[in-house]
């Protein structure tokens, strides 16, 4: 009876607790936060290569012309009737236009939300290293993803998705 295993199913013994120090758990954040910032880092910049060399196709064109072209909200809101954009990519469009028209504003645009979409799966994935290096650097995340504004990083926005 004094010890504390028995053969009967119906006792169950638990260990004693063990206090855990908070110490190891920031180090293994951090440790995550700057594998995902690493990994955001080198997409940034060859996300930034493509997107500069890449040139601009007709659905990307029509809506920043759309965009520019309007004068006024409710204006742009009813050319953008036929559009397969996502609605809130046709208005942040609309707001950019406000302040610029060059298209250079329209692909860095797209090139933040997209390494932003790239630093959310680095940081806060429940994938393995190598699957989120794969995801980052991949055909997706690279090409459709990061470098053709307006397929906008994984939204629903491409037909394929």
């Amino acid at each position: 009876m004094g010890h504390p295993i028995s053969h009967d199913d119906s006792f169950v013994s638990v260990a004693p607790s063990v206090e855990v120090k908070s110490e190891s758990a920031p180090v293994e954040t951090a440790g995550i936060r700057h594998f995902a910032l690493l990994i955001t880092a080198v997409y940034f910049v060859i996300a930034l290569i493509g997107i500069l060399n890449h040139e601009m196709w007709r659905d990307e064109f029509q809506i920043w012309l759309i965009a520019r072209n309007s004068h006024g909200l409710i204006q742009f809101f009813k050319n953008c009737e036929y559009e397969f954009h996502p609605l809130l990519w046709n208005f942040l469009l609309y707001v950019l236009t406000c302040f610029t028209t060059s298209l250079i504003a329209m692909q860095l645009l797209h090139l933040s939300i997209a390494t932003t979409v790239v630093y959310l799966f680095n940081r806060y994935g429940n994938f393995l290293i190598f699957e989120k290096v794969l995801f980052s650097f991949g055909y997706y995340a690279l090409f459709e993803y990061g470098s053709r504004p307006g397929v906008f990083a994984g939204t629903g926005g491409h037909p394929t998705v």
